[in-house]
């Protein structure tokens, strides 16, 4: 959606660079070298500093509205009735007994699939599919499912991460189900075996993303206070063209910076938007022929 528009990124890059660059030319070296210092210092500490912060936050303020959240989409979620869904939309041409469906999954060994496969293979009496293309029909019925009561309680990334780590992964779903549907286990440790598995880290990177945001400005903003204030002390004899030339080439470390911070903050705008834009959305910015470059450098840091 949008992707068309993939050109508005590029301009703003190179427009955003330009003018940063020719602000710091105009300015020279000598005004501007301490802001840049401040730029390197503040992301060094900042990327610590939330990273230090991450984990302890989300345990504090996020962990336990996640749990919450899956105990609801545990309490709307019926294993027996979306596995029965997915074998009556293959039309297979026979009926399939509920209550047959549910010895298979309750408790869910780590064989139910094998005898789930089993029984709709005998009552249709004929083999309907392969072992793993039946794998791929209750792995797809099951992330529709889960993954839609999940996007009722949780934002966009929950459901987002759950459809990515069961994309082409048998056994992460075989355990699921085991968690879910196992002979023990309370409520309490199904609820923390789903968020751990499939929010827990996204979750974490996302209040590291914010935190390095706000701090980072915040640090910005002092360093900034500080070095007007010690812009008078400071004299370099440099020549006026050298002193220009200087720093527009400490304008170019500026301006990827910024656009650095730029593309963390769409990352963070991203992932939890409820719906997507028609230009602020990922597969736009993985289109253009520039900015995708620092999009993708972002995601590293």
């Amino acid at each position: 959606m949008g992707s068309q528009f993939w050109w508005f990124y590029d301009i703003l890059a190179v427009a955003l660079a330009l003018f940063i660059i020719y602000l710091n030319a105009k300015r020279g070296f000598k005004k501007n070298f301490l802001i840049i210092i401040g730029y390197v210092l503040s992301a060094v500490v900042t990327s610590v500093t939330s990273a230090m912060l991450a984990e302890p936050v989300y345990t504090w303020l996020i962990r336990e509205s996640n749990l919450y959240a899956f105990e609801q989409v545990l309490s709307d979620y019926d294993g027996t009735a979306v596995i029965q869904d997915a074998l009556d939309k293959q039309e297979y041409g026979a009926r399939f007994d509920e209550k047959k469906i549910d010895i298979c999954l309750s408790p869910a060994k780590a064989d139910f699939e094998d005898e789930l496969y089993r029984y709709v293979n005998q009552t249709c009496d004929y083999t309907v599919t392969t072992p793993t293309e039946f794998r791929n029909i209750q792995r797809g019925a099951f992330i529709e499912s889960f993954g839609s009561l999940m996007a009722k309680q949780m934002p966009l990334y929950a459901r987002l991460s759950l459809e990515d780590k069961l994309a082409d992964n048998d056994t992460l779903y075989v355990e699921t189900m085991q968690h879910i549907y196992g002979e023990t286990g309370s409520t309490r440790q199904i609820t923390s075996y789903l968020e751990d598995t499939y929010v827990k880290d996204d979750c974490i990177r996302i209040i590291n993303s914010f935190l390095f945001v706000a701090i980072f400005c915040c640090l910005m903003s002092l360093i900034a206070v500080l070095a007007k204030k010690l812009e008078p002390r400071i004299y370099f004899n440099i020549y006026p063209v050298v002193d220009h030339t200087a720093g527009g080439l400490l304008g170019i470390l500026e301006a990827m910076m910024l656009l650095c911070l730029l593309c963390i903050f769409l990352r963070l705008l991203f992932v939890t938007a409820s719906d997507t834009m028609l230009v602020l959305n990922e597969e736009t910015i993985l289109k253009s022929r520039l900015f995708r470059y620092i999009y993708q450098l972002s995601g590293k840091l």
